[in-house]
């Protein structure tokens, strides 16, 4: 649509609207066309939840939490990834966030332009302290801008309630059954979550596994089993 006009033009809504304007002098004559576009973006981007991956045996995704053993987490990598648009304009970019307590030298925090968005994070060294929840930011072409966050927690501590049963017979009490295995039960962890059970025997019998149960004991003689408990981390 056109008219004549002799004040400020008011260009509402979002989206991409272009503008073209002649002059006209008293006698008719007629201006080459101007014209500028007007671009509005007054809604947020759309970011989603973010996913995370790792392969060190010191760390352990679980869902958007990165449970870590600050003894052993040191260089150990993490990568964060997120999805984010805009139906308006367009995604400029997404802030990953500088982490406090990455230890020294890490690799850490920064800003991401194209998709899909992600960034390598990795520990250092020394003091590794990190924890709570960290905030992404995704920020569109005209600067508007949404947020969504993942979690670190340091698991520092070993799984409990660890009980050992007997296929035949109890601990330390002489037994006549020919076959006797080992049963490791009732381990849990309250950080990064129970893992699963090794186990070592020594004495009369010899050998080392994994697993709940441990191989037949058939050997005269004293054996000690030994299960550990292991969790995410």
């Amino acid at each position: 649509a056109s008219s004549p006009y002799s004040s400020a033009i008011s260009v509402s809504g979002d989206g991409e609207t272009t503008v073209k304007v002649v002059a006209v002098d008293n006698v008719g004559n007629v201006s080459a066309v101007a014209s500028c576009v007007v671009a509005i973006d007054t809604g947020d981007p759309t970011i989603g939840t973010p996913s995370i991956s790792e392969s060190a045996s010191s760390l352990h995704a679980d869902g958007t939490t990165l449970y870590y053993d600050p003894s052993s987490a040191a260089s150990a990598e993490f990568v964060v990834t997120v999805v984010a648009s805009d139906s308006v304009s367009s995604v400029a970019s997404v802030a990953f966030p500088t982490i406090t307590g990455l230890g020294t030298g890490a690799t850490n925090g920064a800003t991401d332009t194209s998709s899909p968005y992600s960034f390598a994070y990795a520990f250092g060294t020394g003091s590794l302290t990190a924890t709570g929840t960290q905030t992404l930011t995704a920020t569109d072409a005209a600067a508007n801008t949404a947020t969504t966050t993942f979690d670190l927690t340091a698991d520092s501590t070993a799984p409990s309630g660890l009980t050992i049963g007997l296929s035949s017979g109890s601990s330390g009490v002489w037994q006549s059954a020919a076959s006797v295995t080992a049963t490791a039960s009732g381990a849990t962890d309250g950080g990064s979550g129970f893992a699963g059970y090794s186990w070592t025997m020594s004495g009369a019998t010899t050998a080392a596994g994994s697993g709940a149960t441990t191989s037949a004991i058939t050997a005269e003689g004293t054996t000690t089993v030994t299960f550990t408990a292991t969790d995410n981390v």
